[in-house]
C-alpha cells in the first residue's frame, strides 16, 4: 500500500496523533520564526520545522476537507429531529428572525460598550455612535416583532410593507442626525483611540459585519418578505457605520499626527449618502408596493 493511501486510511487514535504532531510542527515553525537565533544548529532545526510544518499544513487541510462534509451531514441529520433546528435549516425567513434576535442582543451590548467609552473618554463621536447603534438595534427589534402581527396573511403583508417604509424613513432621519457628528469629528480632526489590542478586535468585528451584511443583502433581494428585507437593510446600515468608525480609529492609532480630515470627510459623506439612499429606496419601494396592494 502506498504511503498516501495509508494516510487516507488512518482512523481513530492514529489520526488524532497525526493531527497533534502536525499542530506541534506548525507551532515549532512559528516559534523558530519568532526566536530567530543565529546558532547554526538552531537554523538547521528551523528549516526542518518549516518543511514539516508545510507538510503538516497540507495534511490538516486534507483532513478538514474530508471531515467537513461528514460533519455537515451528521449535524443536518441531528438538527432535523427537532422543530426549532429543522426550521433554522429549511426556513430562510425563520432563520433571519432567529439570528436577527441574536444580532439585536449583540448590537445593544456593543452600543452600551460604545456609550461607556464615550463617558470615560468624554468623546462626542463615540456618544453619537452609541446612540446610532442603539436606535438601530431597537429599530431592528421593532421590525422583527411588528412583522409577526396580523391575523390574515394579507394583513401581515401590509403591515410588513408599512414597517419597511417606516424603517426607511427612520434610516434617513437617523443618518442625517449622525452626519452632524461626522461633521464635528472631521472639523476637530480627531477620533478616540482604542486601548491596546481592542482596535484589532474592533477591526475583525467590523469586517465580519460588512461581509455578512453584503452577503445577506444580496440574498434578501430574492425574498418577497418585506420584514426580511428590512432587517437585512438595517444590518447593512449598521455595518457601513462600523467601517467609518473603524477608519477614524485606525487613523488615530497609526497616524495620530497626520491630517486625515479629508479622508474621514470622504468616507463619512459616502457612508451617510449611501444609507440615506438606502432609506429613500425603502420608502419608495414600500410606497409602490402599498399602491399595488390597493
Amino acid at each position: 500500500m502506498k504511503f498516501t493511501d495509508r494516510l487516507k486510511s488512518v482512523r481513530g487514535a492514529k489520526k488524532a496523533a497525526l493531527i497533534a504532531v502536525s499542530i506541534l510542527c506548525i507551532g515549532g515553525a512559528v516559534a523558530a520564526a519568532a526566536l530567530h537565533l543565529p546558532d547554526l544548529w538552531f537554523q538547521i532545526l528551523s528549516y526542518v520545522f518549516y518543511a514539516l510544518s508545510a507538510l503538516s499544513l497540507v495534511y490538516l487541510i486534507y483532513v478538514v476537507i474530508c471531515f467537513v462534509p461528514k460533519m455537515k451531514t451528521n449535524i443536518t441529520r441531528w438538527a432535523q429531529n427537532y422543530e426549532f433546528t429543522d426550521k433554522l435549516l429549511h426556513d430562510y425567513g425563520y432563520r433571519t428572525v432567529a439570528f436577527g434576535l441574536v444580532t439585536w442582543a449583540v448590537s445593544v451590548a456593543y452600543a452600551l460598550f460604545q456609550g461607556t467609552l464615550a463617558v470615560l473618554s468624554h468623546s462626542v463621536w463615540f456618544g453619537a455612535l452609541a446612540g446610532y447603534y442603539l436606535v438601530l438595534a431597537f429599530l431592528r427589534g421593532g421590525v422583527i416583532l411588528r412583522g409577526r402581527k396580523g391575523e390574515t396573511e394579507e394583513e401581515k403583508n401590509l403591515l410588513r410593507i408599512r414597517v419597511y417604509r417606516t424603517g426607511g424613513i427612520l434610516l434617513i432621519v437617523l443618518t442625517l442626525a449622525l452626519s452632524a457628528a461626522v461633521v464635528q469629528m472631521v472639523y476637530a480632526n480627531r477620533a478616540f483611540e482604542y486601548a491596546g489590542l481592542m482596535i484589532y478586535a474592533s477591526a475583525a468585528y467590523a469586517f465580519y459585519k460588512i461581509i455578512m451584511a453584503l452577503y445577506n443583502l444580496v440574498k434578501a433581494r430574492k425574498q418577497s418578505d418585506f420584514k426580511i428585507r428590512a432587517v437585512r437593510n438595517i444590518n447593512f446600515a449598521d455595518a457601513a457605520v462600523s467601517v467609518l468608525a473603524l477608519q477614524t480609529a485606525m487613523f488615530q492609532a497609526f497616524s495620530p499626527e497626520a491630517d486625515v480630515s479629508l479622508y474621514n470627510a470622504v468616507t463619512g459623506g459616502a457612508v451617510c449618502l449611501l444609507i440615506v439612499a438606502l432609506g429613500a429606496f425603502m420608502f419608495v419601494r414600500a410606497t409602490i408596493a402599498l399602491k399595488n396592494q390597493g
